[in-house]
């Protein structure tokens, strides 16, 4: 705007008609304004949400797209999420086998894996007629299972007898019976954690108040075996590389979440350890100094994941956590991006920004991908545009500058912008993801500007070089034929041809285009190209276009020239792509020798 300003009053200044400039000024204006980057955005930004759904992901909100790029660290869940979720009991050890079994068939309500897993393991071992069970009992009490409570109590009528049942987290469970050896079942515990099993504890309960949570009788514990998902551990090791740090938030003991680490590649000591008891009573600032170290957060419960979003994002960090439950929400909500679970609660799926159809980690790592790829696709397009729109403004501030005719007519800019503002700005969002794009580092509390240092760099160049060439060889044309259409015709030519040309250096500013592997992937941008030529030589070669834009057909050497200019302006291009790397591998070289010093 300001530039449109200063050419409206220079062109005053050097007595060009009022109205005249006032027209100008506007029409430049709307070359500035990139008026096709909303479109190109959002149509950016839907294909993206397009991608992640054919990977098992569902995006609610398009926006988080984008902040899924910029994640740096990513809180997951363990069940179902880095394991398949396909729950089996493989063992246990029961003090009373048939009132175990009627326990697990009491207390279940086959909602979820781990509750069928429970149910058939009973019918197997239970020794007792399910069919009888079922016409003999009824329950007459419950309390449901929740991440807080950790356990699922039922009071059942049994052949006309009221008995209580407590199935759930073994450690809580024993704190309500009596009669038990609690140190060695403890132990038992900790050895069965250590081989990564889930552990559920079995108690009932048949005299006093059965409501109360005391004197119950310890009946066993069964162990659940849950196999880590094929490929989780490869994800994990890409995140890592992509610099995003993986911590695991579970609810399950320590040994089984340090077995299932160690079987996912992470290579755990007790200081990467935290259990919920401890994190219940840290300070935040304390935490804050040693979250870096952590990599498992064992026994927790939603309400302490509020508490690890809150210090990593105080940290600077951008916070990916999972959660299925309703007591998961504000976590979830509080989080850059919630997670949730295909089978979630409704309130969590509400709350969360990417729902996991699969349940599957890999599907984050693929929807954090699909993320950096959308930033650095808007990148592409937003330095495209500028350096069109720029390179215009700066040839004609030139040709006022210099008491010149102006090089191009109102009708020749908006002829540029109907093909350099249209499809070509769109279709290069359709780039595909490169190698290097996972193995850059996230972007910082999402303050990475779009014109960050390399596209400031780049615009400010292309746009010099662009408008000075085309403001001497206007000059130069004019000056030797006196013929102001075909000056104006040929720059006009440069303009479109030299954008039509250097937008392949556009589809990956960090590599020169004899390095890009995808250089041929994108068929649309060939089309839109394609399609670009086919105006400009509409606009220079069918008459009616002649009159209304103010063009002249032009000769073999009025070509050569416009060729040369673009395939120029496009060999410098890349030339600043690689100066700026220069500068940028130069700069971190400096600021590590500071470090070491």
């Amino acid at each position: 705007m300001a530039l449109c300003i200063g050419i409206f009053v220079a062109g005053i200044i050097h007595g060009n008609d009022l109205w005249g400039m006032l027209k100008m000024s506007v029409i430049l204006s709307v070359a500035a304004i990139p008026e096709g980057l909303p479109v190109a955005i959002t149509l950016i930004l839907a294909l993206g949400m397009k991608r992640i759904l054919k990977k098992k992901g569902l995006v609610k909100k398009m926006v988080s797209i984008e902040t899924l790029g910029a994640v740096s660290v990513i809180c997951t869940d363990k069940t179902g999420t880095l394991t398949e979720g396909l729950m089996r009991a493989v063992k246990s050890d029961f003090s009373d086998k048939e009132m175990a079994s009627l326990a697990l068939f009491s207390a279940n309500d086959q909602k979820n894996n781990l509750e069928i897993s429970l149910w058939e393991y009973a019918k197997k071992t239970g020794n007792i007629n399910t069919h009888e069970i079922f016409k003999s009992s009824k329950r007459v009490y419950e309390e449901q299972f929740s991440s807080e409570r950790k356990f699922m109590m039922t009071i059942n009528i049994i052949n006309g007898k009221e008995i209580a049942f407590l199935v759930g987290a073994p450690e809580i469970i024993l704190s309500y019976c009596r009669n038990v050896d609690k140190e060695k079942t403890l132990e038992k515990i900790e050895e069965w954690a250590g081989e990564g099993l889930k552990i559920i504890g079995v108690a009932n309960k048949e005299k006093g108040d059965l409501k109360e949570k005391e004197d119950f009788s310890w009946l066993g514990l069964i162990g659940v075996e849950d196999p880590v998902r094929e490929g989780v551990k490869e994800a994990i090791s890409f995140a890592k590389k992509a610099g995003m740090e993986v911590k695991i938030v579970t609810g399950d003991f320590r040994k089984t979440a340090e077995k299932i680490a160690s079987n996912l590649g992470f290579d755990i000591k007790p200081e990467n350890v935290m259990e919920g008891s401890e994190l219940e009573t840290i300070l935040e600032g304390d935490l804050r100094k040693r979250i870096n170290k952590i990599l498992i957060f064992c026994r927790v419960t939603p309400h302490q994941k509020m508490k690890i979003v809150r210090v990593l994002q105080e940290k600077g960090e951008i916070v990916s956590m999972t959660g299925d439950g309703v007591n998961d929400a504000l976590a979830l909500k509080k989080a850059d991006i919630g997670v949730v679970m295909g089978d979630s609660s409704d309130v969590a799926k509400e709350v969360g920004d990417l729902i996991l159809l699969d349940n599957n980690f890999k599907t984050i790592i693929s929807a954090c991908e699909e993320g950096r790829l959308i930033f650095s696709n808007i990148k592409k397009v937003v330095a495209y545009l500028l350096s069109n729109s720029v390179a215009q403004m700066i040839l004609i501030f030139g040709a006022m500058t210099f008491d010149l005719a102006s090089p191009l007519t109102v009708a020749q800019i908006l002829w540029i912008n109907l093909i350099c503002d249209g499809p070509l700005d769109i279709v290069l969002g359709f780039e595909p993801s490169s190698k290097e794009l996972m193995r850059e580092k996230p972007r910082k509390m999402m303050k990475e500007s779009i014109l960050a240092g390399p596209i400031k760099f780049l615009v400010t160049s292309i746009s010099i070089a662009i408008g000075l060439i085309s403001l001497i060889i206007f000059k130069s044309f004019y000056d030797w034929t006196g013929n102001l259409e075909l000056g104006r015709t040929i720059v006009f030519a440069i303009i479109l041809m030299t954008s039509l040309f250097y937008v392949f250096s556009f589809k990956n500013l960090e590599k020169p285009i004899f390095k890009m592997e995808n250089f041929f992937k994108n068929k649309y941008l060939f089309l839109a190209v394609f399609y670009g030529i086919a105006l400009l030589f509409c606009a220079i070669y069918v008459p009616k276009f002649n009159h209304i834009l103010g063009t002249v057909p032009l000769g073999l050497i009025h070509w050569i020239i416009i060729l040369g200019v673009a395939i120029l302006i496009t060999f410098f291009t890349e030339i600043t792509k690689m100066v700026w790397k220069k500068i940028e591998a130069n700069k971190n070289f400096a600021l590590q020798e500071e470090k070491l010093s």
